[in-house]
């Protein structure tokens, strides 16, 4: 997925011994995202989890519990897809699924680190403000972005 060639920072990628004894490095950089996402993803939905398919298996899902999780996934991959599609969710009729939206908004991309730490309504704040200075450049990159 995207994230696997945008760190968020360099030197940011966690490495995990595996069971042969061997480091590898982690898809996210956050090695419990990467686990998580293949625990989730594993029964329910066929390889390769590309950024294209996860959205495709958001917008096609019928609880919000699969949703939360599928937004979850789609942040950690930083892709900007994602992130308009986390805009998207903001405005869920699901409590559950807009916080995941904001969650990953402040968490992945960085809308306001910061608030994660205030209360919800400066959380989602944040967020809001961060899509809106940023959309267009979303929209901008998710176009170069090839459909995988």
């Amino acid at each position: 997925m995207f994230a696997a060639n945008h760190p968020p920072f360099p030197g940011a990628w966690q490495q995990r011994e595996g069971i042969d004894g061997a480091l590898h490095t982690c898809l996210y950089h956050d090695c419990d995202a990467e686990e998580a996402a293949a625990k989730f993803l594993h029964d329910r939905y066929p390889r390769p989890y590309t950024a294209t398919k996860v959205i495709q298996w958001y917008e096609e899902a019928g609880d919000d519990v699969t949703r939360v999780h599928l937004l979850s996934i789609l942040a950690a991959s930083r892709d900007p897809r994602a992130a308009l599609v986390l805009g998207t969710a903001l405005r869920s009729p699901s409590l559950e699924v807009r916080f995941a939206a904001v969650n990953g908004l402040n968490w992945e991309f960085g809308a306001d680190a910061c608030a994660v730490g205030g209360g919800a309504e400066d959380a989602f704040a944040s967020a809001y403000e961060w899509l809106e200075e940023n959309q267009v450049r979303l929209l901008t990159e998710a176009r170069g972005l090839p459909i995988d």
